[in-house]
């Protein structure tokens, strides 16, 4: 989903950040709304605003905190939200990977005891409504930013 592709973005950005020391700093220094002027402007981290972070925004910055709120900016008005969700991730990491595959894991596991305790033509009727549903689900990630 294209929700799981945002999150892999911020995580790479946040590796980025913690493999450059200074610009670590920075951010473990200032707070979210500071580093939104902080980071376009300061020699540490000049480069990381331009490449890796501008590079995020043009893929994902249409996104917001609450993206059917349309009052609220988007990341590309106002990426101090991004810049918030970088520094929670810098000080509690996350392998993503790991929970991901775990969530699957469970997911069938989950799904496979509903689907034997069921009769077979509630059995055939869940999985086609859920095949829907995933067709659906797909078609509602293309359309967003």
């Amino acid at each position: 989903l294209r929700t799981i592709e945002v999150t892999l973005g911020i995580l790479s950005l946040v590796e980025t950040v913690n493999r450059q020391p200074a610009l670590k700093a920075l951010f473990e220094r200032h707070s979210a709304q500071e580093l939104v002027t902080v980071l376009p402007t300061d020699p540490e981290s000049r480069a990381f605003w331009q490449s890796d972070f501008s590079a995020f925004l043009f893929e994902f910055g249409a996104r917001g905190r609450q993206e059917f709120e349309l009052s609220l900016p988007r990341w590309n008005d106002d990426p101090s939200y991004l810049l918030q969700v970088m520094k929670m991730y810098l000080q509690h990491p996350v392998d993503l990977h790991t929970k991901l595959r775990e969530t699957e894991r469970l997911r069938h596991e989950d799904s496979a005891a509903l689907l034997k305790a069921m009769p077979w033509f509630g059995r055939m009727k869940l999985k086609f409504i859920t095949k829907l549903y995933g067709v659906m689900a797909e078609r509602r990630e293309a359309t967003r930013p």
